[in-house]
């Protein structure tokens, strides 16, 4: 997986313009409620392939997404970390991981192209490991706060609440 998502966009951009595609700069579609089928980027990374698919098909327009790291990201990761409970050494490794990727602040974690055919959306989707990264350490975060409120409302014996 490529890890400088800033130098690709120059590329995909000098490729779509000698292609003659119309470029939209649009928001992630990745909540679109619009039926949408993912291209395969593990098995067929080639931006290329994609792009080929769209013109095979006559469409013209494709919508450009890119995202940069966004330092509230790991400011709220942070602050929901001293909601968790977790143990402390693994409290200690997620700070750690989390200052680490402030060195990422401004770069872009994720790009996405699309196009609109027949009723879908056709979507290529890159995200860098650290993103991905931090992604997963936030939905760990999330989890052990999920847990610990699910086993505060079980009472002091599973289960069972007490009447006092």
């Amino acid at each position: 997986m490529r890890q400088d998502l800033d130098t690709l966009l120059d590329e995909v951009e000098k490729t779509l313009k000698a292609k003659s595609f119309t470029v939209f700069r649009g928001a992630s579609r990745g909540l679109d409620t619009r039926p949408q089928v993912e291209w395969d980027v593990e098995a067929r990374p080639d931006f290329h392939e994609f792009l080929s698919v769209a013109e095979a098909l006559g469409v013209r327009l494709i919508v450009v997404q890119q995202s940069k790291l966004d330092p509230e990201m790991i400011e709220t990761a942070l602050e929901r970390l001293e909601l968790a409970e977790v143990p402390t050494a693994e409290r200690r490794e997620y700070q750690r991981d989390l200052e680490r990727l402030r060195g990422y602040d401004g770069f872009s974690c994720s790009l996405q192209l699309s196009f609109d055919y027949n009723g879908l959306s056709y979507l290529y989707e890159l995200f860098t490991p650290w993103y991905t990264e931090l992604l997963d350490i936030a939905e760990e975060i999330d989890a052990a706060i999920e847990e610990h409120a699910r086993q505060s409302q079980q009472g002091p014996i599973g289960g069972y609440y007490s009447q006092n």
